[in-house]
């Protein structure tokens, strides 16, 4: 709830954390991270203004996924890093994900003293933020004429298709859907992908980790499932995670993606983004990825992955940490 209050990502909630450990562990050729967390107060009156969660590896620290600060205390970020390195000591350290749209933090690390930045992963992360507009109505109108075109052509259906929504607990019903529906989408674009096993694995691994703030959303007609969502929840913020349709959906996966951004409106009141992934600059179906993106009217969240080393004066060597 903490990690909500300062906009974080979803990868911040606990069991989404444990996920974290478990698959990094895994791409560390099975090298354990341990997960220390931290709280971060005022000295002023005592309360908690922030938190962090760090990843202990073998070589480096990673910030999973980034200094969680209260709004009010923005501000107090280089304060509030100049603290947890003091505390955690020498090392070489990570920050930032692919799914944080805080603003870049190479300069204010740069700012640190004992902080020496040694490569930055610049990215760009899209999203539709909704603050940009007065209602629903408003960003209705600015969406592409060829996306809300598509979009109505769904209604010309018979059957007209229906769409279901689902929330925590309740997503485990459309697995089989979306993983199928998500394969079938991956071959006809020819993406080299896992097979159906992999993939419906996979779902259930981020269903088990994430299922508090799982949202699905499946559109069917005539006894067909023409398309499929797949995302989270968390805080404001609307994370697309995967998807999928059919070849002959005619305008359902446009119906359904523009049903799903309208949830994700509503439940914020207007308040929140909904995050589509960072940018590629190349690979196989990223043109029609980046298209749809912009018919939505994404903008772009400009961020960084910083990796950097601490050693305070008289710190020691870092080659024997």
């Amino acid at each position: 709830m903490f990690a909500q209050r300062c906009g974080a990502s979803f990868r911040c909630a606990y069991n989404a954390l444990a996920a974290w450990q478990f698959a990094a562990s895994g791409c560390n050729n099975y090298m354990p991270f341990r997960l220390r967390r931290f709280q971060i107060f005022s000295e002023d009156n005592g309360a908690k203004i922030g938190q962090c969660t760090i990843a202990i590896g073998h070589t480096q620290r990673v910030f999973v996924d980034g200094l969680q600060l209260l709004p009010a205390y923005q501000a107090f970020w280089e304060l509030a890093m100049a603290a947890l390195l003091a505390s955690l000591g020498p090392g070489r350290y990570r920050y930032g994900s692919r799914w944080n749209i805080e603003p870049s933090r190479e300069l204010d690390l740069q700012n640190l003293s004992g902080v020496n930045v040694e490569l930055i992963e610049d990215l760009i992360v899209q999203a539709i933020d909704f603050t940009c507009w007065k209602s629903w109505n408003d960003y209705f109108r600015q969406i592409s004429n060829n996306a809300r075109r598509n979009a109505k052509r769904a209604s010309t259906q018979h059957p007209t298709p229906t769409v279901q929504i689902r929330c925590g607990l309740l997503t485990i019903l459309d697995v089989l859907a979306i993983t199928s529906l998500h394969r079938n989408t991956l071959l006809r674009k020819n993406i080299k992908e896992a097979s159906f096993e992999v993939l419906l694995s996979r779902f259930l691994f981020r269903f088990i980790t994430k299922h508090k703030y799982s949202i699905t959303a499946v559109a069917r007609a005539g006894g067909r499932t023409l398309a499929a969502f797949f995302g989270i929840e968390f805080g404001q913020n609307t994370y697309y995670w995967t998807g999928g349709s059919r070849a002959d959906n005619r305008g359902v996966a446009w119906h359904l993606m523009l049903e799903t951004i309208r949830h994700a409106y509503n439940r914020t009141h207007g308040s929140g983004k909904f995050l589509m992934g960072t940018v590629e600059e190349s690979g196989l179906g990223w043109d029609n990825l980046a298209w749809s993106r912009k018919q939505c009217r994404a903008a772009n969240f400009p961020t960084s992955i910083v990796t950097f080393t601490y050693r305070p004066a008289g710190g020691g060597d870092l080659s024997k940490i």
